[in-house]
């Protein structure tokens, strides 16, 4: 149940004349909402009857782990740009095994929380399907794009002294 409202001492559920100020002088009534208490006078047709509380809290347990998950992605990102800091991710390499190792166990640690059931109810956490680990990876590719077209124009800057977007990248977005 969503709300109710009384017109011309009639109750109406969920009805969009209770927002109708032509129709409805009263106050609007919200009933229902995340208290799981059920209405009697309004049987089963609100709109949010559809799922129970331990439904709705699935899925927000489903939806937390997936936006951590995402952070985790994300920081892959953040990790392969910060680096170096003119050189290409691609001149540079990904020789540093220490790096490499942190990236997995990073990884690793996140399905451990994702999918191990101890862990789950210690932090609230729902296993996820594999669809919900890609929408960070957007973010990732995005960042990492971002940081290696300015890493080219610094480069550049330091080749041709004239080239001003260089210099200025250099001299303001140089950590």
């Amino acid at each position: 149940m969503a709300f109710t409202c009384e017109v011309n001492n009639q109750l109406l559920n969920n009805d969009m004349s209770c927002f109708d100020s032509s129709v409805n002088e009263g106050p609007v009534y919200y009933t229902g909402i995340n208290t799981g208490e059920v209405n009697d006078n309004i049987g089963n047709s609100g709109c949010f009857d559809l799922w129970t509380n331990e439904q709705q809290a699935q899925t927000l347990a489903n939806a937390q782990t997936a936006y951590f998950v995402a952070i985790i992605i994300v920081q892959w990102g953040d990790l392969l740009i910060t680096k170096t800091r003119t050189l290409s991710i691609f001149q540079q390499g990904m020789w540093n095994w220490v790096l490499n190792f942190g990236l997995v166990l990073e990884t690793l640690l996140a399905v451990v929380i994702a999918y191990v059931p101890f862990i789950q109810t210690i932090i609230g956490t729902a296993p996820i399907r594999f669809v919900h680990w890609l929408p960070g990876i957007p973010f990732a590719l995005f960042e990492l794009f971002y940081d290696e077209t300015r890493k080219y124009l610094i480069r550049r800057a330091a080749r041709k002294p004239e080239f001003k977007l260089g210099r200025f990248l250099d001299e303001y977005t140089h950590w």
